[in-house]
């Protein structure tokens, strides 16, 4: 920006020049045109201005403050710190000039927000004080957050055992893995279709049946699933923050301790069919409207409301599973016309009745063996017939 003026200045002294030269080289005589008398011709000039950033006014370095990798690791309420210390402005981060004169976008639009400060100082609210409307369709604003039964747990597979975090789900009988936990860990399952039953409805999803492994994170104790679903994603809220710590807030559970992983991601859903994950090893109880945990073969679990101060998620987890075979549905197929057919005896119309009444009738046993007549043979005997033997004979 420094070379700008000098650069200016240089252009005005050629084109006086340029316009002095003009006028001398007009033949004798000549006079300019009326329309020319006071107005040179003017050239457009098109320079490429070189953009220099002063000192950062967090580190200074050669950089603006939003490219400063020391700001970027700051949390969001230590960037307002900072902008609030250097007196910057917050749409921009760059200080000495006022709101009216900045040429930066006024609102932040991170999800629709419109604020008017930098997107790097967006305040993302917590997991854990936010309110949405859960599985169930319903929600309350309350001061207080229910903590449910999610414990970690490391799933193995052949490549290798990836840490992640399992919701104990006692209201629903089958076990859910998300798919892309299931290629972290190299496992593959038979395709199938799956009828999941939850609070909302019933849907028909693709999904692969397998067998998963899980171990407990630090015990080493290993709980198995049989029979596993694979789905695309759980909705299922993150555990809360630091259960340790919150424990420590309730004197039954201050000798309590839970593993807290950094990926918050529950992937893993593991219902009662499972019961040795369930299986209540030991319990730690208060008065009423108060937390408890109990220990499982997977770890201690933190379960019950939980004091947040803000508002929190409300959900309903019930998964119902029906597991369709193909074999199933073909046999339905073919058995569909035929089921007004069955009877609980044996079936026989009038002819089959008869004859039976007949062998019933005239069977003999005689010299070792039965002896039958021919059905349907009466024992009327025809009259003797003259005309007709004669015709025989010739």
């Amino acid at each position: 920006m420094g070379d700008a003026p000098v650069l200016l200045e240089g252009w005005r002294v050629y084109e006086r020049t340029m316009v002095q030269r003009n006028r001398e080289t007009l033949p004798a005589g000549r006079t300019r045109p009326p329309h020319e008398v006071g107005s040179e011709k003017r050239h457009n000039l098109f320079t490429v201005q070189k953009v220099t950033y002063g000192l950062c006014s967090l580190c200074d370095g050669r950089h603006g403050l939003a490219c400063c990798q020391k700001f970027n690791d700051l949390p969001t309420q230590a960037r307002w710190r900072v902008v609030e210390r250097k007196r910057l402005f917050s749409a921009c981060l760059r200080p000495g000039h006022a709101s009216t004169k900045c040429d930066s976008p006024k609102e932040c639009g991170i999800e629709g927000c419109s604020a008017s400060h930098n997107h790097l100082l967006h305040v993302i609210p917590d997991a854990n004080k936010t309110i949405s409307v859960g599985l169930c369709n319903s929600t309350s604003q309350v001061k207080s957050g229910t903590s449910l039964g999610v414990v970690p747990v490391r799933m193995k597979g052949p490549h290798g055992g990836v840490l992640t975090y399992a919701l104990l789900d006692s209201g629903s009988d089958v076990t859910l893995v998300e798919r892309d936990l299931l290629n972290e860990v190299g496992l593959t399952g038979a395709s199938t279709i799956l009828n999941l039953s939850t609070v909302s409805g019933t849907a028909t999803v693709e999904a692969e049946s397998l067998r998963i492994e899980l171990e407990s994170v630090g015990s080493g104790e290993t709980v198995a699933a049989d029979q596993a679903f694979s789905i695309r994603f759980l909705p299922v809220r993150p555990p809360v923050a630091s259960p340790t710590k919150r424990a420590c807030q309730y004197s039954h559970l201050k000798d309590t301790t839970f593993v807290e992983l950094s990926d918050k991601h529950v992937r893993l859903l593991i219902g009662e069919h499972v019961p040795e994950a369930h299986w209540p090893m030991e319990k730690k109880l208060d008065k009423q409207r108060k937390p408890y945990a109990v220990k499982t073969p997977l770890r201690w679990v933190l379960l019950g409301p939980l004091s947040v101060g803000h508002r929190v998620w409300r959900q309903v987890h019930h998964v119902s599973m029906k597991d369709d075979d193909i074999t199933a549905h073909l046999k339905a197929l073919y058995e569909a016309h035929f089921h007004d057919l069955e009877a609980p005896g044996i079936c026989q119309i009038v002819e089959d009745k008869e004859a039976l009444r007949m062998v019933e009738g005239s069977l003999v046993f005689k010299d070792g063996h039965y002896e039958v007549p021919l059905l349907w043979r009466t024992a009327e005997r025809l009259p003797d017939n003259y005309r007709l033997a004669h015709c025989r004979l010739q």
